[in-house]
């Protein structure tokens, strides 16, 4: 049911000498209901203006008969009141309070990129969780992270990506005994990184030796990195394992292994015991 209230001001004359001023002032028609406010306004010249504003509601059941931008607080939910605003055919919700269901972002469609403006993206509010900086590096747990992601706590994934070398002498060779550093047929690798990346890289050898050594050593782009040795033995298996790691620029680089010895021996892959064998390892990009 609709109820109208009217109300006229009063008028005011003011006299002079020559004439009478009579001024009017706005003459204010006030048209309410249940579900919206219209304010009818005439000025001095006697023009009429509607101008209707929306009606904000709190209850637990939608309002009857509700008008474009309308605004409802359903707090059928006491602790978790709903916004809800009525776009002209049905009410649409646009926000939550009180830790209630929130707005579908997914049924939205992004036409610009989100500006954070130093804020977190967390699931309560606080300081924690995902935090961006103006550089584009990413903190998890920590708000000044210093590479492109630093997490503030232990990881635990599922897979890390990586590529494997491996390079394999699958058939006999009989070492050069001559006392000079030379590299092992097959095992060498060469690989080519984009940008910077981490690389692991283990060798084994193992060989039937007599009444003389055995040295492997890890060459990385022409660089020594690593070197192991089978001291003076007689009629022994020599086993000699290492391991190398290593953050390497972008470009090619080639890593190999040598050996050198004083006695010509020869390693029978198809044998017990015996093995030569390299693996590299590339942690991420290459």
């Amino acid at each position: 049911m609709k109820s109208h209230l009217t109300k006229q001001l009063p008028i005011l004359n003011f006299t002079n000498k020559t004439n009478t001023v009579v001024l009017f002032l706005t003459l204010v028609l006030l048209t309410s209901n249940a579900f919206s406010q219209d304010s009818v306004v005439v000025n001095h010249k006697g023009t009429k203006t509607t101008v209707t504003s929306n009606v904000v509601t709190t209850s637990n059941t939608a309002p009857n008969n509700p008008e474009m931008a309308d605004v409802w607080f359903d707090n059928t939910d006491i602790a978790n009141v709903i916004t809800k605003i009525y776009d002209g055919s049905s009410w649409v919700t646009v926000e939550a309070s009180g830790g209630g269901s929130g707005d579908d972002l997914g049924n939205h469609t992004a036409t610009e990129n989100l500006k954070l403006s130093n804020h977190w993206l967390s699931n309560d509010g606080d300081s924690e969780g995902i935090y961006i900086e103006t550089d584009g590096d990413v903190g998890i747990g920590t708000s000044s992270p210093s590479e492109k992601l630093e997490v503030a706590g232990t990881i635990d994934a599922k897979a890390l990506k990586t590529t494997i070398y491996t390079a394999e002498r699958t058939t006999t060779y009989t070492t050069v005994g001559n006392h000079t550093w030379i590299d092992y047929p097959d095992l060498t690798q060469t690989i080519t990184l984009s940008e910077e990346a981490t690389i692991i890289a283990n060798f084994s050898f193992s060989m039937f030796v007599s009444d003389s050594y055995l040295a492997m050593r890890l060459v990385v782009s022409g660089n020594n990195r690593t070197k192991s040795t089978c001291g003076n033995a007689t009629n022994v298996y020599c086993n000699l394992t290492d391991t190398w790691s290593e953050t390497l620029s972008a470009g090619t680089h080639t890593i190999k292994v040598q050996y050198r010895t004083g006695t010509y021996r020869t390693m029978d892959p198809n044998q017990d015991f015996q093995q030569a064998f390299l693996q590299v390892t590339v942690l991420g990009n290459q």
